[in-house]
């Protein structure tokens, strides 16, 4: 679940929104830990496909959460079905193109690398 606010500073108006763990996992220590780690990682990445994290935070009942970039706008399969639903298939080129934005997004956090040149998010994995 995603909380919209709005964040007023000096010279600073922001959307964000607050993305909070899930409460039925803030028991479990694995996922609570994958959690954060990876809002650890979410937070160096920094990419025009890719929204920017703010803060990892705790709420309420001790629930970790991540304050993001708000993005407005419709989801994509949203705007795909209205899209089809409106004048049929996408036309390939469409396709092709938020592919291949996808693509660039994920290939960024991918290869994203520390400060010392490692790459980053292996950790777990064993890559």
């Amino acid at each position: 679940m995603c909380f919209k606010a709005r964040v007023q500073g000096r010279r600073l108006r922001a959307h964000l929104c607050r993305q909070a763990h899930p409460a039925h996992l803030s028991d479990d220590p694995v996922f609570t830990k994958m959690f954060i780690d990876e809002a650890k990682l979410a937070a160096r990445l920094n990419h025009p496909n890719i929204v920017q994290v703010f803060e990892l935070g705790v709420g309420g009942q001790r629930v970790p959460s991540l304050s993001m970039e708000y993005v407005r706008g419709r989801d994509l399969a949203e705007t795909m079905r209205t899209l089809w639903a409106r004048v049929g298939p996408p036309r390939p080129e469409l396709v092709a193109y938020i592919g291949r934005e996808m693509c660039r997004a994920l290939a960024y956090a991918h290869d994203f690398t520390a400060d010392d040149g490692t790459r980053l998010g292996n950790e777990s994995t064993g890559d």
